[in-house]
Formats: structure tokens, sequence, C-alpha cells
């Protein structure tokens, strides 16, 4: 891992990658959710996929999500999902 002196954010990262499992040095995409979680400290939900050069991320098909359980019951009212305007 390279870390430039001058701030506190990484220049690169190594790891394996998510697709070919290659180790090599990695890019991160990060997909945005419209979902209000528990796990992310805000109104959108967020999955980040560590890739290589090599490989194009897709957006994940299953996502874990942390929410207290009374939201599920009332997804709209608490405020889980946006609400759609009637048109």
């Amino acid at each position: 891992m390279g870390i430039n002196k001058y701030s506190n954010m990484r220049t690169s990262i190594s790891g394996r990658c998510k697709y070919c499992k290659r180790i090599s040095d990695l890019k991160i995409k990060v997909f945005m959710f419209p979902i209000k979680c528990e796990c992310c400290n805000g109104n959108t939900h967020y999955e980040k996929i560590s890739h290589c050069k090599n490989c194009k991320p897709v957006i994940p098909k299953y996502c874990t999500i942390s929410c207290k359980s009374v939201t599920l019951l009332d997804p709209i009212g608490e405020g889980l999902f946006k609400k759609v305007k009637d048109e």
C-alpha cells in the first residue's frame, strides 16, 4: 500500500480482485442505493467493490443491509424507502 505523505488518503490498494481473484493493485467502485440504513450512517446505502484494472465492476446481486426491525414493519413511514410522487 502506498501512502502519500502529504495526505491521509491511500494512493493505491493491493489485494485480491472480487471477480478474477488475482492479487494486484485494486480500484474501488461504490454503488449507491436509495435506502436508509443503520450500517452506512446516512440516507443512502452503499456497497464497495474492489476490482483490478482488467475487470469491469457490476452492480451486486445481493447486499446486506442493517436496519431496525420496526423499520421493516412500515418501510415508507419509517423512511427506509423514499416516497414516490403521485402523478
